[in-house]
This record gives C-alpha cells, structure tokens and sequence, in this order.
C-alpha cells in the first residue's frame, strides 16, 4: 500500500466505544496538521463526545496540542454535505438499542453498524460501485449488527457492482467466507484500499 501520509478530517458514525475510544490520539493529528482538526457527526454524537471528552472541545488557545482539538461540524442525515470537496450524503441507520450514521459519496457506499435498512435507504443506495457494509455473523440474527443472510438479501436487492464486509466478527472466517461468498461479494481485511 501507499501509506497514509495525512489525515485531513474524521467522521464520527456514532459513539460506541469501539469508534470513538482513540479519540484522544487526535491530539498527534492536530501537531501533524498544525490546526484543529476537521470532525464530522451529528448533534447526538457531538453531545455524547462533549459528554465523555469535554476537554477536547474547549478553546484553542494555541501553541502545542497537549490535547485533541476538534473543528466540530454537525451533520444530518437525509442532507447532503460538502466535506473537504467531496458531496456526501448520510443515512440514519437502525442499529439496534440505538442510530448511526451510513454515507454515500458518488457511486460509493458505507454502511457500517447497521442492524436494518429502512425503503427509502436501500433505494437510495441503488447504482453503486462499491459497497462496503458491516456484516457480524454469519449465525442468526443479531440484535445489533446484520448477519450475512440480511446483508447478501441487501446485495440481492440494490445490486451494486462490488461489495465489501467489514466489522465482522470471530465467525466470519476470511478463507471460509473468500469460498463460498457470491461473485462480487467479498471480505474486507486491514490494509485493504479503495479507490473512491
């Protein structure tokens, strides 16, 4: 791979922990960047960071980031948004006892910590590219995360040319899944690279 020499932005889905919990390695990205750094999510989201993090919304003063700074942009589903150039639209998300947000950028798609998809959602993300979506389990339903059933009644329906799982958990077995996905159905793994 190429590396990732710059950040430039995070978009924040939601607040579980396991999204949100590096949060305080932001500050490395501020010194990197020399600024506050771009953040993305809803009012729902930015108010539990506040809650948990409360120092890394206070003032800039300048100088050294011996904290994560955020530059805090509220985003709404069913809207679209310009973020660093690229028009995203977001998708609220049933994910179970709680919301998150899914994205589409052009014929891109990602959708993560989603449980079901309401109509209107799997319509809009008809005509895609490359899908990558969260797929738990390949056992029953889940309560939370859809299992591989949902998610391949998913591809079946929206038809996109490529898609990718990821936030799969210990079942879902790479070179199991790799034999017996369908065509254009795939596993994600680290390191893995898109080009949108």
């Amino acid at each position: 791979g190429q590396g990732i020499g710059r950040i430039d932005a995070i978009l924040y889905t939601h607040s579980h922990a396991d999204h949100i919990a590096g949060l305080d390695e932001v500050r490395i990205l501020n010194r990197l960047l020399g600024a506050p750094m771009p953040g993305y999510a809803n009012a729902k989201t930015w108010a539990e960071l506040h809650q948990r993090f409360d120092y890394a919304f206070k003032p800039y003063q300048g100088g050294f980031f011996s904290r994560p700074v955020f530059d805090a942009r509220t985003i709404c589903a069913g809207k679209e948004t310009d973020m660093l150039g690229l028009k995203m639209r977001f998708f609220d998300q049933d994910h179970g006892y709680s919301r998150s947000l899914g994205l589409r950028v052009g014929d891109f798609a990602y959708c993560t910590d989603v449980v079901r998809f309401d109509d209107a959602t799997l319509d809009a993300l008809r005509r895609l590219d490359v899908f990558v979506v969260g797929c738990f389990t390949s056992a029953g339903p889940h309560p939370t995360h859809a299992n591989l059933d949902t998610v391949l009644s998913w591809v079946a329906r929206i038809r996109p040319r490529r898609t990718i799982l990821t936030h799969m958990g210990p079942d879902m077995d790479y070179r199991t899944l790799c034999q017996s996905l369908p065509h254009g159905v795939e596993p994600g793994y680290d390191g893995l690279e898109i080009d949108i």
